[in-house]
């Protein structure tokens, strides 16, 4: 069977469905974080794979874009975490929708 850009987009829609599904409805501050890694990493699997899928007349970047997006995702979640940390001490809940005022 061969792979083309088709089941990429189906791989990379089917993973945005997920993660946004789950940031809208999750309550839980970790659980958003985590249903926004897979929403970010919708975009990285359809680059990639149409990177990949090319015909060799252009350079392969498909690693190196990999590589960029896979760090931005690790930084975005290191700062979404340290805020949730930080919200949760403050508040003592991790539930989104009893965070509704960010006074200090």
């Amino acid at each position: 069977m061969n792979v083309g850009p088709a089941h990429y987009a189906v791989l990379s829609a089917v993973l945005f469905a997920i993660g946004l599904f789950g940031v809208t409805t999750r309550r839980n501050v970790i659980a958003a974080l985590a249903s926004l890694s897979v929403l970010f990493s919708a975009p990285l699997v359809a680059a990639v794979g149409f990177a990949e899928s090319g015909d060799g007349s252009v350079p392969r970047l498909g690693d190196a874009l990999a590589l960029f997006t896979l760090a931005a995702l690790c930084a975005e979640l290191l700062v979404g975490g340290a805020v949730a940390a930080l919200l949760w001490r403050r508040s003592d809940t991790a539930d989104l929708d009893e965070m509704t005022e960010l006074d200090a």
